[in-house]
């Protein structure tokens, strides 16, 4: 009878693993666990309570970039403890807790869809068609479980003092002939154009939210160039680049100082490109799109006529309910451990066992990563985790922190071989490297001496030069 009770009693406290009371915090508002089915299926589960402001989501990118490819555990170790903008401001820090790998990506980390970093609006909702999905967490902590985002979108940059405005026709693309197009930090150090172009550079008070006509994002002019492309693009800017006639235009408009506001407004609309979906991705802090939905109000969306939602291979996934986000990984391709899931499966463990009501396949198979407190928690059928484009974190809030050993216009030296910096933290690539014995100036930027990535970081002059050095290589 003893023997009974005890077999009873594991069962039980099984049956109560498998149906989600055996969480483990990891973080504040977030929390792991690990599932082992019958299948065999070995699944890792992270989950975020949505109702926790100190609990937040955002989307890596490979080495920072847009087009790029980097493990998962190497974006963490790059993105931890960087500065990212709260929605009031540069200088809180990222402490992240968990991470899973993103979305379908091209040759080269090149993305198919939308992608959308601390505000950042780097790659178009419409790039590539043939997305079917897409996911996005906004600054007031509402979701964004879209299918079939089909789309249209209007990009305009009003010029306060002249009154005129430009319709931008691309984002980190160069333009076409007569054409605006912007660039975001996410592009690289420069624009990366020609000398055909005219660039305007433009320091914005925040990211590129998309924001629509009645509110816009604010930033100033801080110099143009004509006939002269490939703008370093500091880390807190973005680069209005123009061909032909729009050249002309810009010209006529952005004169030093000037005020300026971008406006974006993005229709979304549904499988027949008519029917709106409600969505317009307005304040959107982190985006990246998927393969499908597989989950949608409860109920279960089947694929039979997608080869890659009816096999059984290694997968990711973002779900949620009215409580909880869940990134959700399952193991694959290795018989008798894990044989991995069909899209119908990964679908049904959402829903019944996770409690969700809503889910989006993400880019699977060897792509497929889980990474919790820095250490990959699941077997990457590959055997190692893979490069991939970009990932989604959660993560918690380090307060902003500021050192007081400079001032403005002091004139420092270099101690030291030290990468002048695009912007505060190991995180931003160097625009030059300063010898030892160089002489800079403390600017008055307002983040001076930030703390990030272990550093404070300060804004300096070098030379005509302007970017960030780590108060280590000063005195």
């Amino acid at each position: 009878m003893k023997k009974l009770r005890d077999v009873l009693i594991l069962l039980a406290f099984l049956l109560i693993c498998q149906n989600g009371f055996a969480w483990t915090a990891i973080g504040d508002g977030i929390e792991y666990q690990e599932f082992t089915l019958p299948d065999p299926n070995n699944l890792f589960v992270t989950r975020l309570l949505r109702s926790n402001t100190n609990a937040i989501i955002d989307c890596t990118f490979a080495k920072g970039l847009l087009e790029s490819n980097q493990t998962m555990p190497d974006q963490c170790s790059l993105y931890d403890d960087a500065v990212f903008y709260d929605g009031k401001g540069w200088g809180p820090r990222y402490d992240i807790v968990a991470a899973i790998n993103g979305d379908f990506y091209l040759d080269g980390g090149v993305s198919r869809g939308i992608r959308v970093t601390n505000g950042w609006y780097a790659s178009q909702v419409n790039v590539d068609k043939n997305i079917f999905a897409a996911f996005g967490w906004t600054a007031d902590r509402k979701l964004i479980m879209l299918g079939s985002p089909n789309a249209s979108q209007r990009m305009n940059i009003a010029f306060k003092s002249t009154g005129n405005s430009m319709n931008v026709s691309g984002i980190n693309r160069a333009p076409a002939n007569n054409e605006l197009c912007i660039f975001t930090p996410q592009k690289g150090l420069t624009t990366g154009t020609d000398n055909t172009v005219t660039e305007a550079l433009v320091q914005l008070k925040s990211p590129n939210l998309i924001s629509p006509p009645s509110t816009g994002v604010a930033g100033y002019i801080k110099g143009i160039q004509k006939n002269k492309g490939s703008t370093v693009i500091p880390f807190d800017c973005i680069v209005l680049s123009a061909s032909g006639e729009a050249a002309d235009t810009l010209v006529k408009s952005a004169t030093a100082g000037e005020k300026i506001y971008i406006t974006t407004k993005i229709s979304s609309y549904k499988t027949d490109g008519e029917t709106p979906t409600g969505h317009t991705w307005e304040n959107t802090i982190a985006a990246l799109s998927g393969s499908q939905v597989i989950l949608e109000d409860g109920n279960i969306i089947s694929y039979p006529k997608v080869p890659i939602m009816v096999k059984m291979d290694p997968r990711t996934a973002v779900a949620c309910n009215d409580t909880y986000v869940y990134f959700i990984v399952c193991d694959g391709r290795a018989p008798g451990i894990s044989r991995g899931m069909t899209g119908v499966e990964l679908a049904t463990f959402c829903k019944d066992t996770l409690g969700a009501t809503d889910a989006i396949n993400l880019d699977g198979g060897g792509s497929a990563t889980m990474v919790v407190k820095g250490i990959v928690k699941n077997r990457p059928s590959d055997g190692l985790p893979r490069a991939v484009a970009n990932g989604l974190i959660m993560a918690n809030v380090k307060p902003k922190q500021q050192s007081e050993r400079f001032h403005p216009d002091q004139v420092v030296t270099v101690t030291a071989s030290a990468g002048l910096r695009r912007g505060p933290g190991f995180i931003n690539p160097v625009i030059q490297t300063l010898n030892p014995g160089s002489k800079a100036t403390i600017t008055d930027n307002h983040l001076g001496g930030i703390m990030t990535e272990c550093e404070y970081w300060w804004n300096v002059k070098f030379n005509g030069a302007e970017g960030w050095i780590s108060e280590s290589n000063i005195k």
